[in-house]
């Protein structure tokens, strides 16, 4: 009588265990697809905004966009 009681409780605390685990497992993945969505939103924006690359005025060291008129205050 004591052992099926026993095994009952062991058989209970091995399933709520088990179910705490899937929801662990569930939420992580949540997480993560939530990181990779603002991962892309972030990158999409990076990409939208464009990069000039910036060049050395040989006068004063000043850097400034390429292909644009620059006037040395030195």
């Amino acid at each position: 009588m004591l052992s099926k009681i026993l095994v009952a409780i062991v058989l209970v605390v091995g399933v709520l265990w088990l179910m705490g685990m899937a929801r662990r497992v569930g939420v992580a993945r949540d997480t993560a697809a939530r990181r990779d969505a603002l991962s892309q939103q972030h990158r999409a924006r990076k990409a939208q905004k464009g990069t000039e690359d910036l060049v050395r005025c040989p006068s004063c060291g000043a850097y400034h966009a390429d292909g644009l008129s620059h006037r040395c205050e030195g």
